[in-house]
């Protein structure tokens, strides 16, 4: 989430496998009526890497596409404590730019399509894209180059 933060070696952050190992608390309750599923979920740091929580809210629909697949569309806003905004988007001063010091309060909100092909009884192929948009405290950080950043992916899935 830092990138182009200047405080790294090079201008980059360090690749995953040079970060601590980190361990987190999941929970999460859904709701379903038809076709849509509401849901908050929470996150906390169970290692001491950050000491920190998120909390999201998300709602998705999911559509019937042809005779087997399936699209969802879905909306979602993460809201995350202040020593996980002070890991991931608090940067120190240097002496071409101030500190910044980022505290509790929403993280992003996001917008996600995905598609989901099923090829047999056990194997399905998907696709989709999320759109999201650091808010607030996150999004004034120098750590962020800019508020809005898109991922894509694929995946093949076997069920067991």
């Amino acid at each position: 989430m830092r990138h182009g933060c200047a405080s790294w070696p090079r201008g980059r952050p360090p690749r995953p496998s040079s970060m601590p190992g980190r361990c987190c608390a999941t929970g999460c309750r859904r709701w379903t009526a038809g076709c849509w599923r509401a849901g908050i979920g929470m996150l906390q740091d169970a290692s001491g890497a950050h000491g920190g929580h998120v909390a999201d809210v998300n709602l998705r629909r999911w559509m019937p596409v042809g005779r087997y697949g399936a699209l969802g569309l879905g909306l979602a806003a993460s809201w995350a404590s202040a020593d996980y905004m002070d890991t991931y988007f608090s940067v120190g001063a240097a002496p071409d730019r101030p500190g910044y010091d980022a505290g509790a309060g929403w993280r992003d909100a996001r917008i996600t399509a995905v598609y989901v092909q099923p090829l047999s009884g056990r194997w399905a192929v998907g696709a989709g894209v999320m759109y999201m948009h650091f808010l607030e405290e996150a999004a004034d950080s120098p750590a962020v180059r800019s508020d809005g950043q898109v991922y894509a992916g694929i995946g093949v899935a076997r069920g067991w």
